[in-house]
């Protein structure tokens, strides 16, 4: 069975995530990094604050 992540979960605790910086992020602020995890599901995480609670949703196809 796969993990269920949900907003609020930390994001070192979701293993072997890839954390990519969105296209929409420039050099210095705005800094929004994704992750596909488990169910097709899409992670959102601040990369200046990686470790602050996160923003999880369901992924397209």
């Amino acid at each position: 069975m796969e993990q269920v992540y949900s907003n609020g979960t930390r994001a070192s605790s979701i293993g072997g995530a890839a954390w990519t910086k969105a296209r929409a992020s420039d050099a210095t602020n705005n800094c929004v990094e994704i992750a596909r995890v488990a169910n097709d599901e899409v992670a959102l995480r601040n990369s200046h604050f990686p470790d602050v609670p996160l923003s999880c949703s369901r992924g397209r196809r």
